[in-house]
């Protein structure tokens, strides 16, 4: 029977990158532009500074992205080197450690010892087991630096694109109080879907990233007008 059930940490690392990419252009360009608006600047220099945030913001996103996923990919690699190794040289200090991992979870040992002695038959299922107990994944690479790379580019880029446009169609006067309500409704809208993709509860979502959001953007319009 097909399992029918939604398994939403499968979607992580890709909601991860989408969540953060989007946030970050919304919160930072729309915090970038109030500041300047309220500090007097001209609709030309609120432009050209929005899109220099916007494409220096996305690029820097997707290159810390792309090292930071690299850098977790790399630690998994050896992670499942140095395990399988372990596995080949001291069989049975691992087959013993194994039993260990399933009493701590509360498995009687003698089935701890069952299970393992069961799973000691297959070398690969073995070593699937016990990565899975004791660091926490089954071997199988999922880190894709790439993908979250360019997921977080084009979500920052969509994200920030946002206050960018808001500002661009609405007078100078108008600048702080239009961007200011696109934003908060995007972090909104955002929030919530984030909650529903990674199956937490949407209204939360969109609560907590509102009230951050807004949090930022007052902050930016005062420290606009301290230094204005």
């Amino acid at each position: 029977m097909p399992d029918s059930k939604h398994h939403f940490t499968n979607k992580l690392p890709v909601v991860r990158a989408m969540v953060m990419g989007a946030n970050d252009g919304l919160i930072s360009i729309s915090a970038l532009l109030v500041g300047l608006a309220s500090a007097n600047s001209e609709k030309e220099s609120l432009f050209i500074v929005s899109i220099i945030g916007l494409l220096s913001g996305a690029i820097s996103m997707a290159a810390g992205e792309f090292l930071s996923v690299s850098a977790q990919k790399d630690s998994e690699i050896a992670d499942i080197k140095r395990e399988s190794e372990s596995h080949k040289n001291h069989p049975q200090e691992e087959h013993d450690e194994l039993i260990e991992l399933f009493v701590e979870r509360g498995i009687s040992k003698k089935l701890a010892k069952d299970i393992a002695d069961e799973a000691s038959v297959d070398k690969e299922l073995l070593l699937k087991l016990h990565l899975k107990e004791e660091l926490g994944f089954e071997g199988e690479i999922k880190s894709n630096p790439l993908q979250a790379s360019l997921v977080s580019f084009m979500a920052f880029m969509v994200g920030g694109s946002v206050p960018v446009i808001t500002s661009m169609i609405v007078s100078l006067g108008s600048v702080i109080l239009y961007t200011t309500l696109s934003s908060i409704l995007g972090l909104v809208l955002l929030g919530g879907v984030s909650g529903y993709l990674g199956g937490s509860s949407p209204f939360k979502g969109a609560l907590r990233v509102g009230i951050i959001g807004s949090i930022i953007l007052v902050f930016s319009i005062n420290l606009g007008k301290i230094l204005g």
